[in-house]
């Protein structure tokens, strides 16, 4: 057997191709920066399911968190991705 290539990628599993909807910010960013082609598909998923059901809230795979009682908050792919090409952690 062959060893998995998103392992020698640096990526903890094998699973969802790399993308995986139950991952982090971490993981995601990862993404971005090791394979950009992936992630600008599900940014442009996530952005297509969204337009599709314009009178419903938007779905997100990403939130922002906080250490305060404040509740999370949505997070795009598209805005995650700027804030990391903006230099963001």
């Amino acid at each position: 057997l062959q060893r998995p290539r998103l392992y020698d990628l640096g990526f903890a599993h094998n699973n969802c191709g790399g993308a995986c909807v139950k991952a982090g910010k971490g993981h995601w960013a990862h993404l971005l920066r090791t394979l950009p082609a992936i992630y600008a598909d599900w940014e442009r998923e996530e952005e297509a399911f969204n337009d599709s059901r314009p009178e419903r809230r938007p779905q997100t795979i990403l939130r922002d968190q906080f250490d305060d009682d404040r509740p999370t908050l949505p997070v795009s792919l598209r805005e995650f991705r700027r804030r990391i090409e903006a230099g963001a952690q």
